[in-house]
């Protein structure tokens, strides 16, 4: 029987359904990201003693705001709650005192290197073509692999120069890489998209 990720995912989900019982417990925490502090939380209000442990000099994995320049804190990591109705993330802004500011995607702008603003609405619906196209061949295949590998598999990949290779790539960086937090050559061609959405604005 072959280990996939919706079988790991539906263990995993058996497991957390059940009833924490660590009252008197003593337990680690190994990552002091969102989903180590949550379970770290959950643990400690079901009476768990809790350590954990952190090998960076701070918490917050991803959530990461870089205060190097004066007056203009800058997200290097994750930053949006995509869908604010029913979505925990607001819960927790909410708990934290968390300003948030309503975004769109649609008010983004791309710049070139002599400063010049450059319309990629080409270059991104060609990217989603292009994804599409790799993933629909990586499906027909016995393993997974990255999303670059299925995406330079592509004919339209091989074929294309390099300034089109580079826009697409700028394309897939800005929305695939930037969404789902990893390099193209780390993401799964079979399941890097596979979350639940939820409605409402981003913030």
């Amino acid at each position: 029987m072959r280990l996939s990720r919706r079988r790991v995912l539906a263990a995993m989900a058996a497991v957390l359904a059940s009833p924490v019982r660590a009252e008197g417990r003593s337990v680690i925490v190994i990552g002091a990201g969102l989903a180590g502090l949550s379970a770290a939380w959950d643990l400690a209000s079901a009476g768990a003693k809790v350590v954990v442990l952190e090998a960076r000099d701070r918490i917050g994995g991803r959530v990461w705001t870089s205060l190097a320049w004066d007056g203009l804190p800058m997200d290097l990591g994750a930053s949006w709650i995509h869908g604010m109705d029913g979505n925990p993330l607001t819960d927790l802004a909410d708990a934290a005192g968390a300003a948030r500011l309503v975004t769109s995607y649609d008010s983004a702008i791309s710049v070139g290197l002599s400063g010049e603003e450059v319309d990629l609405t080409e270059a991104g619906d060609d990217a989603e073509t292009l994804i599409e196209q790799a993933r629909k061949a990586a499906e027909k295949r016995d393993a997974d692999q990255s999303l670059r590998d299925a995406i330079e598999a592509t004919k339209a990949w091989k074929s294309a120069n390099e300034g089109t290779r580079r826009l697409l790539r700028h394309a897939i960086n800005g929305s695939l890489e930037a969404e789902y937090g990893g390099a193209w050559n780390e993401l799964s061609a079979w399941y890097f998209d596979e979350v639940k959405e939820f409605d409402g604005e981003d913030a």
